[in-house]
């Protein structure tokens, strides 16, 4: 179940990079062609960059595609491996928690203050700081779901399948 809401999550994130990339085409269309530029795309542009940045975090780790650096690891043994991945994953799994807890604490203050973008929208500004304790929780639970598909491997004496869970 975790899977399928991290794998649509990670769709929502592309089609909202479609929409973005479609929102400033018409957005430059509008303003060279007809000399009308829009009041609306810059804003909204920014704030699908944020959801689909944040909303994609769980996803691409899921997929193993954020960036790591093997080249020391790489004349590791499996298990020494294994040891080290569940050191940094824990490290990243702290460094999560506190992004969760900024992150909540910044969208309650500015749904707590009623607080709305200053342009002509006029954007509730908790919409877009949502995306951002939304993204890092589902980050959170990924890289604890990873902390235990790491442990269980561990046990196993480190020679199981790096899948995740």
């Amino acid at each position: 179940m975790a899977d399928f809401l991290i794998n649509g999550l990670g769709v929502l994130s592309a089609v909202l990079l479609i929409l973005n990339g479609l929102f400033v085409s018409y957005e430059v269309f509008m303003r060279y062609v007809f000399d009308a530029p829009t009041t609306w795309v810059a804003e909204i542009s920014i704030y699908n960059v944020i959801a689909s940045t944040f909303l994609a975090l769980a996803y691409v780790l899921l997929q193993k595609a954020h960036v790591g650096v093997d080249s020391l690891t790489s004349y590791l043994s499996p298990k020494t491996k294994l040891a080290l991945e569940s050191i940094t994953t824990v490290l990243a799994i702290v460094y999560c928690l506190v992004l969760d807890w900024e992150g909540t604490k910044m969208a309650y203050s500015a749904y707590s203050m009623s607080e709305l973008s200053p342009t002509l929208l006029q954007v509730p500004m908790v919409i877009p700081e949502l995306f951002i304790p939304l993204g890092a929780l589902l980050l959170t639970g990924q890289f604890f779901r990873l902390l235990w598909s790491i442990l269980k491997r561990l046990a196993s004496g480190g020679h199981e399948d790096s899948g995740h869970s």
